[in-house]
Protein backbone atom coordinates (compact mmCIF):
# COMPACT_ATOMS: atom_id res chain seq x y z
CA UNK A 1 0.00 0.00 0.00
CA UNK A 2 1.16 3.31 -1.26
CA UNK A 3 1.07 5.08 2.19
CA UNK A 4 2.81 8.07 1.65
CA UNK A 5 0.15 9.00 -1.38
CA UNK A 6 -0.88 12.41 -1.63
CA UNK A 7 -3.06 11.60 -4.29
CA UNK A 8 -5.60 9.52 -2.69
CA UNK A 9 -8.26 7.63 -5.26
CA UNK A 10 -11.17 5.51 -4.11
CA UNK A 11 -12.61 3.45 -7.02
CA UNK A 12 -16.63 2.51 -7.36
CA UNK A 13 -17.39 -0.81 -9.18
CA UNK A 14 -21.69 -1.19 -8.95
CA UNK A 15 -22.02 -5.25 -10.05
CA UNK A 16 -25.02 -7.45 -10.47
CA UNK A 17 -24.59 -10.86 -11.89
CA UNK A 18 -21.13 -10.27 -14.03
CA UNK A 19 -18.66 -12.01 -12.57
CA UNK A 20 -16.43 -12.81 -15.62
CA UNK A 21 -16.57 -9.26 -16.88
CA UNK A 22 -15.75 -8.33 -13.09
CA UNK A 23 -12.72 -10.46 -12.98
CA UNK A 24 -11.43 -8.23 -15.08
CA UNK A 25 -12.48 -4.64 -14.05
CA UNK A 26 -11.14 -6.12 -11.17
CA UNK A 27 -7.80 -7.10 -12.82
CA UNK A 28 -7.33 -3.80 -14.14
CA UNK A 29 -6.89 -1.80 -10.58
CA UNK A 30 -4.99 -4.11 -9.39
CA UNK A 31 -2.35 -3.44 -12.11
CA UNK A 32 -2.52 0.70 -11.39
CA UNK A 33 1.03 1.80 -10.90
CA UNK A 34 -0.75 4.13 -8.63
CA UNK A 35 -3.21 1.79 -6.70
CA UNK A 36 -6.70 3.44 -5.08
CA UNK A 37 -6.66 3.87 -1.39
CA UNK A 38 -9.54 2.09 -1.30
CA UNK A 39 -11.97 -0.38 -3.82
CA UNK A 40 -15.96 -0.31 -2.71
CA UNK A 41 -17.66 -3.00 -4.87
CA UNK A 42 -21.51 -2.21 -4.26
CA UNK A 43 -23.38 -5.79 -5.25
CA UNK A 44 -27.06 -6.26 -5.79
CA UNK A 45 -27.29 -9.21 -4.16
CA UNK A 46 -25.79 -10.97 -7.42
CA UNK A 47 -26.08 -14.62 -7.83
CA UNK A 48 -23.59 -15.69 -9.93
CA UNK A 49 -19.69 -16.19 -8.79
CA UNK A 50 -19.51 -12.55 -7.46
CA UNK A 51 -19.04 -12.98 -4.09
CA UNK A 52 -16.33 -15.53 -4.39
CA UNK A 53 -14.60 -13.26 -7.44
CA UNK A 54 -14.59 -10.30 -5.19
CA UNK A 55 -12.91 -12.55 -1.90
CA UNK A 56 -10.42 -13.61 -4.00
CA UNK A 57 -9.63 -10.20 -5.05
CA UNK A 58 -9.75 -8.39 -1.89
CA UNK A 59 -6.81 -11.28 -0.64
CA UNK A 60 -4.54 -10.08 -3.35
CA UNK A 61 -5.11 -6.85 -3.26
CA UNK A 62 -2.70 -4.48 -1.57
CA UNK A 63 -5.30 -1.73 -0.82
CA UNK A 64 -8.63 -2.14 1.13
CA UNK A 65 -11.40 -3.49 -0.70
CA UNK A 66 -14.65 -2.75 0.76
CA UNK A 67 -17.46 -5.38 -0.21
CA UNK A 68 -21.17 -3.70 0.16
CA UNK A 69 -23.31 -6.83 -0.70
CA UNK A 70 -27.01 -5.24 -0.44
CA UNK A 71 -30.37 -5.03 -2.53
CA UNK A 72 -30.53 -1.61 -3.85
CA UNK A 73 -33.10 -0.34 -6.96
CA UNK A 74 -30.06 -0.33 -9.80
CA UNK A 75 -26.61 0.86 -10.72
CA UNK A 76 -27.23 4.84 -9.66
CA UNK A 77 -28.22 3.55 -6.15
CA UNK A 78 -25.05 1.32 -5.57
CA UNK A 79 -23.21 3.74 -6.82
CA UNK A 80 -24.84 6.63 -4.46
CA UNK A 81 -24.03 3.78 -1.43
CA UNK A 82 -20.29 3.91 -2.93
CA UNK A 83 -20.08 7.39 -2.72
CA UNK A 84 -21.29 7.62 0.88
CA UNK A 85 -18.45 5.00 1.87
CA UNK A 86 -15.71 6.89 0.12
CA UNK A 87 -12.58 7.96 2.20
CA UNK A 88 -10.24 8.89 -0.61
CA UNK A 89 -9.98 12.33 -1.65
CA UNK A 90 -10.55 11.79 -5.77
CA UNK A 91 -13.34 9.55 -7.02
CA UNK A 92 -13.63 7.49 -9.66
CA UNK A 93 -16.12 5.00 -10.65
CA UNK A 94 -15.43 2.05 -12.45
CA UNK A 95 -18.29 -0.12 -13.65
CA UNK A 96 -17.96 -4.07 -13.31
CA UNK A 97 -17.87 -4.41 -17.45
CA UNK A 98 -15.13 -1.72 -17.82
CA UNK A 99 -11.74 -1.80 -17.46
CA UNK A 100 -8.65 1.16 -16.85
CA UNK A 101 -6.70 1.34 -20.49
CA UNK A 102 -3.26 1.16 -19.01
CA UNK A 103 -1.81 0.98 -15.76
CA UNK A 104 -0.59 4.48 -15.39
CA UNK A 105 -4.84 6.26 -15.61
CA UNK A 106 -5.25 6.60 -11.84
CA UNK A 107 -1.41 8.33 -11.65
CA UNK A 108 -1.79 10.34 -14.45
CA UNK A 109 -5.60 11.08 -13.78
CA UNK A 110 -4.75 12.07 -10.17
CA UNK A 111 -1.93 14.18 -10.89
CA UNK A 112 -3.47 16.51 -13.61
CA UNK A 113 -6.40 16.87 -11.18
CA UNK A 114 -4.62 17.51 -7.82
CA UNK A 115 -2.44 20.04 -10.08
CA UNK A 116 -5.82 22.20 -10.73
CA UNK A 117 -8.63 23.97 -9.46
CA UNK A 118 -11.00 21.64 -10.80
CA UNK A 119 -13.83 19.89 -9.84
CA UNK A 120 -13.35 16.75 -12.32
CA UNK A 121 -11.28 15.97 -15.23
CA UNK A 122 -11.99 13.64 -17.86
CA UNK A 123 -10.41 11.69 -20.43
CA UNK A 124 -11.05 9.62 -23.71
CA UNK A 125 -12.47 6.17 -23.71
CA UNK A 126 -12.12 2.96 -25.79
CA UNK A 127 -14.61 0.46 -25.69
CA UNK A 128 -15.45 -3.23 -27.32
CA UNK A 129 -18.35 -3.98 -30.34
CA UNK A 130 -18.73 -6.98 -27.92
CA UNK A 131 -20.77 -8.32 -31.59
CA UNK A 132 -18.00 -7.23 -33.84
CA UNK A 133 -15.03 -7.76 -31.48
CA UNK A 134 -13.87 -3.74 -32.86
CA UNK A 135 -12.35 -1.41 -30.27
CA UNK A 136 -14.03 1.93 -30.98
CA UNK A 137 -12.76 5.42 -29.51
CA UNK A 138 -14.55 8.40 -28.09
CA UNK A 139 -12.57 11.13 -27.78
CA UNK A 140 -13.87 14.28 -26.01
CA UNK A 141 -11.32 16.66 -27.86
CA UNK A 142 -13.59 20.15 -27.68
CA UNK A 143 -15.90 20.52 -24.69
CA UNK A 144 -18.06 22.77 -24.14
CA UNK A 145 -21.98 23.81 -22.86
CA UNK A 146 -23.34 22.22 -26.77
CA UNK A 147 -21.12 18.94 -26.65
CA UNK A 148 -22.13 18.45 -23.14
CA UNK A 149 -25.64 18.75 -23.97
CA UNK A 150 -25.47 16.91 -27.00
CA UNK A 151 -23.37 13.97 -26.21
CA UNK A 152 -22.09 14.09 -22.46
CA UNK A 153 -18.78 12.57 -20.82
CA UNK A 154 -18.62 9.29 -20.59
CA UNK A 155 -18.80 8.58 -17.14
CA UNK A 156 -16.04 6.23 -16.99
CA UNK A 157 -13.63 8.73 -18.05
CA UNK A 158 -14.18 10.86 -15.19
CA UNK A 159 -11.84 11.30 -11.87
CA UNK A 160 -14.04 13.58 -9.59
CA UNK A 161 -12.80 15.60 -6.56
CA UNK A 162 -15.20 14.02 -3.56
CA UNK A 163 -15.97 17.60 -2.45
CA UNK A 164 -17.79 17.72 -6.33
CA UNK A 165 -20.78 15.40 -4.19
Amino acid sequence: MNSGNKREVTVITPTFNRSSELKEALASVLKQSLPPKEHIICDNCSEDETEAVVKAYADEAPYRVIYKRERDTGIYQAMNRGLATANGEFLFILNDDDQFHGPTVLDRFSACLSGSGAEFIFGDTVWLDRNTGEKKYRRHNQMNRLTLVQKGISQQAILYRKSAF
